[in-house]
């Protein structure tokens, strides 16, 4: 039969109360966390589209631009580009 003491209750409460007062520092802790990772996603995301992006400009650029060399003279090159474009473009 064991007794427990006044000096072994205390210790045992002032270590709950512990746990306690912990479980809301760690809770916003875990939500800091949170927060900057789903930060770091969006950032990684807006970063993959950019790039995305400019393949698209650079591909569209070069398919354009081998289209205006494959023509037989200026003003077919003029023509296509203002029907690609919606430009009205002149010939000097």
């Amino acid at each position: 039969m064991s007794t427990e003491t006044d000096t072994q209750s205390d210790e045992l409460t002032s270590g709950n109360a512990d746990v306690t007062a912990y479980a809301t520092a760690m809770a916003m802790g875990n939500s800091y966390v949170t927060s900057a990772h789903a930060m770091g996603v969006a950032f990684a995301n807006a970063v993959h589209a950019q790039n995305n992006h400019s393949i698209q400009s650079l591909a569209k650029t070069e398919k354009e631009a081998g289209a205006i060399l494959k023509q037989s003279n200026m003003l077919d090159a003029i023509i296509m580009v203002n029907q690609v474009t919606d430009e009205k473009t002149t010939w000097p």
